[in-house]
């Protein structure tokens, strides 16, 4: 199954990244049929949110119209995995680049008059409940795709390494501030060359530098999709279809905090 990463934007170029295609920028209106375009099969993985509601046939729920459980366990303290200052996790219903992909992929579904998934041009993983396995994702022969949050993965594989766990409180409050005209060039190169890190010799011999914020994000999409199809144990396909579900890495403690905040916390 090839892997095709991308940072949509619904006001400028997309920014894509493939093995086979190196980093590309589609403009809005080449997004459809450039998507339509793609032979199965392929993993299209996507930088931004890709469900809504707990139930999108009997919409209306508290919160289903402005922030998925999966949002909430990474902006409340009592997770132990709220995200720091610099990386972002807003309700799905606050961010902009949702337009482009209802347009696109018919995702977010948001209420009953949706085209069914089943009908859609991507199947979503994970389909339902439990773990989707990347190994067994690896052998469908369809087009699917799946969630990424590049920022908050470059964060789990790095926050607890000794040294990082400060910079919440350092360079005045900046935190992990990785882009625009704040951002910090030391921590941005510090997470790429972590990132590479954590590949094998084949995969890492692939990966050209990104030269800007959505590359970045693009290309770290693409490293968390490779290592999942191939079964490393250390990404996880966090979530559900009615909870929200991002591919991550399978930080300490993470698929245990997410359950309880789920089943509990989150109810």
């Amino acid at each position: 199954m090839r892997v095709i990463s991308v940072d949509p934007a619904p006001g400028k170029p997309s920014t894509w990244y493939s093995a086979d295609g190196d980093f590309r920028r589609v403009p809005g209106k080449g997004m459809r049929s450039t998507l339509a375009s793609l032979e199965p099969p392929v993993l299209l993985c996507w930088d931004a949110p890709l469900t809504g509601p707990r139930n999108p046939e009997a919409a209306g729920c508290p919160g289903d119209f402005t922030k998925r459980r999966l949002e909430n366990f990474f902006t409340r303290k009592k997770t132990g995995f709220k995200v720091p200052t610099g990386i972002s996790v807003g309700g799905y219903a606050s961010l902009q680049h949702w337009t482009i992909s209802r347009s696109v992929l018919g995702l977010p579904r948001v209420g009953p008059y949706d085209a069914g998934y089943d009908s859609l041009p991507f199947h979503l993983l994970p389909a339902g409940e439990g773990e989707c396995r990347g190994a067994e994702a690896a052998r469908m022969d369809r087009s699917c795709v799946v969630e990424t949050h590049p920022a908050v993965a470059a964060w789990l594989w790095r926050k607890d390494e000794p040294g990082f766990a400060g910079r919440e409180s350092a360079r005045g409050g900046e935190g992990w501030r990785y882009k625009g005209s704040k951002r910090d060039p030391v921590l941005y190169s510090e997470m790429w060359d972590f990132i590479r890190g954590r590949c094998d010799e084949a995969l890492r011999e692939t990966l050209p530098e990104p030269e800007d914020d959505d590359q970045f994000d693009a290309i770290v999409g693409y490293v968390l999709a490779e290592k999942w199809l191939r079964g490393d144990d250390d990404v996880v396909l966090l979530g559900d279809r009615a909870n929200g579900a991002m591919l991550l890495p399978r930080a300490t403690g993470l698929c245990e905090a997410w359950k309880s905040f789920r089943d509990v916390d989150g109810s």
